[in-house]
């Protein structure tokens, strides 16, 4: 999907949730009004925030190994210089 359709997509569906008018309206109504209301947001809206929303909803394969290292234990020489 284009970031800048997919951007504008995401302001309409946030809209429709916090408009008064629509408050205890269910969240499938909300998708369905930023699928057929998207380009009157096109104004509001931003390519850049539209990749991050692209980005963050790809998945990523797990290789099994963490991507940040664990936490080691100081030795206990370390801990008293320190405290």
């Amino acid at each position: 999907m284009n970031p800048l359709q997919l951007s504008a997509q995401f302001s309409a569906y946030i809209w429709f949730l916090k408009n008064e008018e629509n408050v205890g309206r269910s969240r499938e109504e909300a998708r369905q009004f930023s699928r057929l209301n998207w380009e009157k947001f096109l104004g509001v809206s931003d390519e850049g925030f539209g990749r991050l929303l692209i980005s963050i909803g790809t998945p990523v394969a797990d290789e099994g190994e963490d991507d940040l290292p664990l936490p080691t234990r100081r030795s206990s020489r370390v801990a008293h210089a320190v405290a």
